[in-house]
């Protein structure tokens, strides 16, 4: 049977092959009217300088160019490929909202399968083997809060680099084995470095709600981490 399809659609699929050719990425615009060409956006990963992210459309290539290039964090595979342009797209936007005191701490990341101490591990660094890089698990990948799994773990990265600022916030919040007053989260009770990483993911994920509930960790946090940048809710 003789396949038939409509002028639009060999008009695109000639465009995509010249596409192809050029090495850039396209996003189609979806359209009840003909397909035209102004209404397409390219993305040239070639000569990525922009310090807006590419959007989510814009291909893996773009995405890790973005972060290697603008922000100068490494993008590796570990056992796992970055197979999935979602992934690093939320890194991405992550990133370009956070103030650079705070991401430069971040060396590298890579995709793995499982966690090393922990199989339901959704990401980890090794704060005892510097440089600072952080691990995304396939349970992180999939958890549907990407972007609070990898500001917790850039959290951990930044005590890497500021111990100084980790000290003075165990000697703000901490006794000998427990904290003063109780952690954001149940996690953030079992050590000072998850307390520190659990607050910064509030102070990300919903900043109105730390600031009211814990607000001198709020204050540490926009003071010594943040560099008196502030969020809303769910910013990303």
């Amino acid at each position: 049977m003789k396949r038939y399809i409509s002028r639009r659609d060999a008009e695109a699929q000639r465009h995509r092959e010249k596409q192809r050719e050029n090495r850039v990425f396209y996003i189609f615009i979806v359209s009840a009217q003909p397909y035209d060409e102004k209404n397409s956006v390219i993305v040239n990963a070639n000569s990525l300088t922009s310090a807006q992210p590419p959007d989510m459309y814009s291909g893996l290539d773009a995405q890790k160019k973005y972060i290697e290039r603008i922000k100068n964090i490494r993008v590796l595979a570990g056992n796992r490929d970055w197979s999935r342009e979602y992934e690093l797209y939320v890194f991405s936007a992550l990133i370009s909202k956070l103030p650079p005191s705070f991401t430069s701490c971040t060396s590298e990341i890579r995709r793995d399968e499982v966690g090393i101490k922990s199989k339901k591990a959704a990401g980890w660094v090794d704060m005892d083997s510097p440089p600072p890089v952080i691990h995304l698990t396939d349970i992180g990948a999939n958890s549907g809060c990407l972007d609070e799994i990898f500001i917790h773990e850039m959290t951990h990265c930044f005590q890497m680099k500021h111990r100084d600022i980790t000290q003075k916030w165990k000697d703000k919040f901490w006794g000998w084995f427990s904290p003063n007053t109780p952690s954001v989260t149940d996690y953030g009770n079992s050590a000072v470095v998850e307390d520190m990483a659990e607050s910064v993911k509030k102070y990300w994920s919903d900043g109105p709600w730390l600031q009211s509930n814990f607000p001198d960790r709020y204050e540490f946090i926009k003071t010594y981490i943040m560099n008196g940048k502030e969020f809303g809710k769910n910013d990303l």
